[in-house]
């Protein structure tokens, strides 16, 4: 969706150049977020009736349990609705985030699992007829997220075929096969120190979903 992609190509400029408000967590991250994508969205309304919703932590009930979301209550970061004008439905997104800034003992592993589980229950939003596309958005300033040649047991870098995950105490499989294309960007800082930021935004749609043969469930 123009929409998003144009908003995460804003925020990630915006990290870069250091002209935005202090990333230190998810939360703030969704907020910073979630304003640029207000602004965006509303550029895009083109006809007097066209309208565009933002909602933070949207709740949806899924059909089959994951491994975020046993009870099958889910929160969705950010859903968006856009209502253009002659249309008979509303065109629905939702978008899971990841912040993972570079620290010491960082279980790094355990984080890759949470983005599969993002992504296991953004399938789920789709198969429900909550969204109609999804995306998982990943920002970390730790490059070996983006390594294609990491030793961790769960390997979600630059080019390589992603289709679930395990690690010794959890397994999360994923409907879809997707391939995450980072991007890297570097910033001079005080005394000639190079700050690298990651970011990933991989799409999840109904054939990546439906890739297995199975079928939407209509609710």
């Amino acid at each position: 969706m123009e929409i998003v992609e144009r908003s995460c190509e804003i925020f990630q400029a915006k990290i870069v150049n250091n002209n935005i408000g202090e990333i230190s967590n998810e939360a703030s991250m969704q907020l910073q977020l979630g304003i640029i994508l207000q602004q965006v969205g509303s550029l895009y309304k083109w006809g007097k009736n066209d309208r565009f919703d933002l909602i933070l932590e949207k709740t949806f009930g899924i059909s089959e349990a994951t491994n975020k979301t046993p009870n099958k209550k889910a929160r969705c970061d950010i859903y968006i609705e856009v209502h253009a004008e002659g249309e008979d439905k509303p065109y629905k997104v939702g978008i899971e985030l990841k912040y993972f800034p570079k620290c010491e003992g960082e279980a790094t592993t355990d984080n890759r699992i949470a983005i599969l589980e993002d992504i296991q229950n953004i399938e789920q939003y789709i198969v429900n007829n909550h969204i109609d596309l999804g995306y998982s958005y990943v920002y970390t300033t730790n490059e070996n997220y983006a390594r294609s040649d990491t030793r961790s047991s769960i390997n979600l870098g630059d080019g390589v075929e992603v289709h679930g995950g395990k690690c010794k105490s959890e397994t999360v499989n994923l409907k879809g096969t997707y391939v995450p294309q980072w991007r890297e960007y570097s910033t001079i800082e005080e005394k000639s120190d190079i700050k690298k930021s990651f970011f990933l935004l991989l799409q999840v749609n109904e054939n990546d979903v439906c890739s297995s043969g199975q079928n939407i469930i209509i609710k």
